[in-house]
This record gives structure tokens, sequence and C-alpha cells, in this order.
């Protein structure tokens, strides 16, 4: 893969695990691209994911694993929405592999759920390493403890996470179908149709759709200028950049920062 050059070398400060409080959700089917643990602190919580309901109440939580289809509705409900990604959660991700979960809600003793509130601030932030670390050390050994999991052969299921974990590393990158399946050992075709049944998108989709969240987070949280946030977040020209970013949030750049921007 051929690197481009980067004016920032690390852009990517914060942006492994971020915490949301919200009262009384309610989001329409959806999938991300990180893990995510809901902890519910009020009320009671009611959630579908892959077409299994769950109902999640105070002093429970639950877990979604990456690209499933999830949505959920609460009434006189409190909760913590947290998203992390592979490097926040490697172990967790490590012990996910090849697992199926039979089971998703478990319930979180007091000390635990008390330093969630502690910790996580009620609005959506970023935090840092050591607080993200000192959230999800807790919860992810409650469930790899509580939770009950089908150890399965996906062969599919071990390509995508190869190619993700490719994907991630060289975002900013120029990143092919071709390359990544010729790096994991397979062929394009076979890379493509996996892709496609495993997370219902296109490979050269997904490439977009994290460009765009990142080009998200540079917006909200730097002064970097709309040109160097294309740049640095992987696109290889504004126009291509106003596009997709356009297409993924219905707001152009300019029009996400006026709106987002936190300084």
């Amino acid at each position: 893969m051929k690197e481009k050059k980067i004016n920032h070398p690390d852009i990517f400060p914060n942006q492994n695990f971020r915490c949301s409080y919200t009262v009384n959700v309610v989001c329409l089917t959806h999938i991300n691209l990180e893990t995510e643990l809901v902890v519910v602190t009020k009320g009671e919580l009611t959630m579908e994911i892959e077409d299994e309901k769950y109902v999640i109440r105070s002093g429970e939580g639950i877990f979604v694993q990456p690209v499933e289809a999830h949505s959920f509705e609460s009434v006189d409900c409190e909760c913590f929405i947290m998203l992390f990604n592979q490097s926040a959660g490697k172990r967790f991700y490590d012990f996910l592999q090849n697992k199926k979960p039979l089971t998703r809600v478990f319930a979180i003793p007091s000390p635990v759920l008390n330093l969630v509130e502690y910790i996580c601030p009620k609005e959506t932030i970023y935090l840092d390493k050591l607080k993200a670390d000192s959230v999800l050390a807790p919860l992810l050994a409650i469930v790899a403890e509580n939770c009950e999991f089908k150890q399965e052969k996906n062969i599919q299921k071990t390509l995508i996470s190869a190619a993700l974990a490719i994907i991630n590393k060289n975002l900013l990158f120029d990143i092919t179908l071709t390359a990544v399946a010729k790096e994991i050992g397979c062929h394009p075709v076979t890379l493509s149709k996996a892709f496609n049944a495993y997370t219902g998108i296109s490979f050269s989709s997904y490439i977009v759709l994290r460009r765009c969240y990142l080009a998200k987070f540079l917006l909200e949280k730097t002064k970097q200028s709309i040109t160097e946030i294309a740049l640095n977040s992987g696109f290889g020209s504004l126009r291509d950049f106003n596009r997709c970013f356009k297409k993924v949030f219905s707001l152009t750049p300019t029009e996400y920062r006026k709106s987002n921007a936190i300084f």
C-alpha cells in the first residue's frame, strides 16, 4: 500500500472510547463500527439486536458487536452509551473472536455502577485512555464472566476481522480490496463477497464511512481547515470529501462544523 503524506502524525487522540449520557433514548435501526456497551442507571430500555429483543433494567448492561443491526427505545430511562474500538478493547475483541453471544444482558454490581457514574460525565465525550481503561476493564470482565458464548468456526468472520484490522491500521493510506486480500491471503472476490455478506455494505463503502466518522471527529474537536481534515482523514480531494461527507451526514463539512464545533 502506497503511503500518502500526512500533516498530522497523531490524529486519533481520545477517539478510541466515546461515552454519551442519554435520557429516554429512542433510536431507529442502525449499525456501529465499534463495539457498543449500554449501561442503564434508571428505568428500563428495550433493545432489538439482529431481530432478537432484550429488556435492560436499572443496574444492568448490554453489549452490541460491530456491524450488528440494532435499535432501542425507552421511557423514564437514563443510561450511558459507550462506543469503543479495537484499540481501546483489544483483549475483549480477541476474546470475542469466533464466538457467538447466546446472552447479552448482564447485572452490574453497585461499586462498578458507581464507578461508571463517577467517571463518565453527563454529556457526550471522548474519554482519555486512563479513564476509558478504568471504566471498560470491570464492565468487560463482567461480560466475559457472566454472558454465555458459543464457539463457532466462522471463516467469513475471520476474514472480516483480519480485513478490519488492516483497514484500521491503514485508514489514511491508499487502501484497495486487492491489496487487503493479498495481505490476508485470499482472493479479492472472496473478500468482497464475505465483506458484503457480513457487514451489509461494500468494502469501499465501509472505508468511506470510517473516513467520514474520523473527519466528523476532527471537525468537532480540532481547528484544522476543511482541506486539512479532508487529507488527514484519508480523502484524496476536497471535492471527494464534501460529496461523501454530505452523503453520510446530510450536511456539508462546513455546515456540520458550524453546528457542532466545540471551540
